[in-house]
């Protein structure tokens, strides 16, 4: 996560591009699972799904507002799209790749093919013109295999540590721990919001 003093005293303050402390909290520990997949668009194998580093959602991705990018977009029906949210959660598709869901929830969504760079970050109130190409959750099945454990078997509740490093010689100071202190505490909130509340995590130290 880098120096706390990057991160506003405020976990709720947006500082970078869309993202307040929470979202980056939430894309840095999603990519335990996320977002990788290829799918199968016009019968072949594409990474168009993807963006930047092949690692985050592609910016013209319909992605619900994922944490881990891609935006939430609006068909206006004119060959033209609008970015209306970003950053807020993790997809019912996150969600499925997660273990948290079965694939059955996960409703149709798209990607706008569209000139541009697909690895820009998220950004709300864009205007993207291109062609929708509308895909499934079965479409990324169909590339990379049905997930394994499924839903039904896979865990839903993870247990992490928040660690605070200094230089050695150097008393950490009380500003610091209590500012890790509040995203420790707000992130196990965050977490479960985010997932639709299907998943947990516990933080704390026995």
């Amino acid at each position: 996560m880098g120096f706390i003093n990057n991160y506003p005293n405020d976990v709720n303050t947006v500082f970078l591009g869309e993202n307040d402390t929470l979202s980056i909290m939430g894309q840095e520990n999603g990519h335990r699972w996320l977002a990788f997949p290829r799918a199968i668009i016009e019968g072949k194998s594409s990474t168009e799904l993807l963006g930047r580093e092949l690692a985050h959602w592609s910016f013209f991705m319909d992605s619900d507002a994922s944490v881990m990018e891609g935006n939430d977009i609006r068909d206006n029906g004119n060959g033209t799209f609008t970015t209306i949210g970003a950053v807020d959660k993790y997809s019912k598709l996150d969600r499925y790749i997660m273990g948290l869901i079965s694939p059955s929830k996960v409703k149709p969504f798209f990607v706008v093919r569209a000139a541009g760079n697909r690895g820009k970050a998220p950004r709300i109130g864009q205007l993207i013109t291109g062609t929708r190409i509308n895909v499934t959750v079965n479409d990324i099945i169909a590339a990379e295999g049905v997930r394994e454990p499924s839903s039904a078997d896979a865990p839903k509740s993870f247990k992490e540590a928040f660690i605070y490093l200094h230089l050695p010689g150097v008393t950490p100071s009380s500003a610091g721990i209590d500012h890790v202190e509040r995203i420790r505490s707000a992130w196990t909130t965050f977490f479960h919001k985010a997932t639709g509340k299907k998943g947990t995590i516990d933080t704390t130290l026995k």
